[in-house]
């Protein structure tokens, strides 16, 4: 079985070795490895269905088509290992090969999001806007470039499991704390059900966090303070119980609703349609 560090690297290969190769298109199916078959040009694809069909054929996991499902669901699952919060481009220190770099850039998705770029190597971005693709983008240019309104907004981590837990966590998390650790007290949050809507996972420990972990805290029966100390880590780091995301969907009709909620069901969801 392929580890995590090579179906990353196997991913940002795909995502090279596809240079120029694709039209773009939005309909679906997307063929990112050859239409009619693999190898045949051109192939078909988007930004976030090439990034998708990497990750999947990489040996990672189905994250679907669509921008906008794609970041609902990494949000979900505790997978945003970085918020833009302001910043022109992610934290390169940070990056593994297959991370993928979301930016804004549609006002009817969720926060915003409307394109997504993988990270593949030092310096180095793949991503399939307009045109032949997937194109080559230096990442620290390619950033900049981008105007107000399409920003880099955060980083997904999508190869790597979300529930793995690591070292033993000793410190306690109190208002104003950053880091690792708060990251993982907030995924393992999300995991057992509570909300970060508005920041998910993005490591700093604020009035969002405090909500969720007293609300954690009540569920757990314990004394809801919003401090994660030894007794809530404990409970944050056992494993939940199975369950289904429910995803609402609104403001959306026909092809563009079913197309999106046929993904999110391939993805394990619980769709309602308003």
């Amino acid at each position: 079985m392929a580890t995590e560090t090579q179906i990353r690297n196997e991913a940002a290969r795909l995502m090279a070795s596809r240079e120029k190769m694709n039209d773009y298109t939005q309909n679906r199916p997307a063929f990112f490895f050859g239409y009619p078959r693999d190898g045949q040009n051109p192939g078909r694809s988007d930004c976030s269905s090439s990034i998708g069909q990497a990750i999947e054929r990489a040996g990672g996991p189905y994250i679907g088509g669509n921008t906008d499902a794609q970041l609902r669901r990494a949000v979900a699952e505790g997978r945003v290992i970085e918020w833009g919060n302001g910043k022109v481009q992610p934290d390169e220190s940070k990056l593994l090969p297959g991370d993928c770099i979301y930016f804004e850039g549609n006002a009817s998705h969720y926060r915003n999001v409307g394109h997504v770029e993988m990270f593949v190597a030092r310096g180095t971005l793949y991503g399939h806007g307009s045109g032949k693709g997937p194109s080559k983008h230096n990442l620290a240019s390619y950033c900049k470039a981008r105007g107000a309104g399409q920003r880099y907004l955060c980083t997904v981590r999508w190869i790597g499991d979300p529930k793995a837990v690591p070292e033993p966590v000793n410190r306690t998390l109190k208002k104003g704390a950053t880091g690792s650790d708060v990251r993982l007290c907030q995924q393992r949050l999300l995991l057992h059900g509570m909300k970060l809507p508005k920041y998910g996972a993005d490591g700093d420990y604020g009035p969002e966090t405090i909500n969720a972990v007293k609300a954690f805290q009540t569920a757990q029966k314990l004394s809801a303070d919003g401090v994660t100390g030894p007794m809530t880590w404990a409970a944050l780091l056992k494993d939940p119980p199975e369950r289904r995301y429910t995803v609402v969907v609104s403001g959306l009709t026909g092809t563009v609703a079913s197309t999106l909620a046929d993904e999110l069901k391939r993805s394990g969801y619980t769709v309602k349609m308003e």
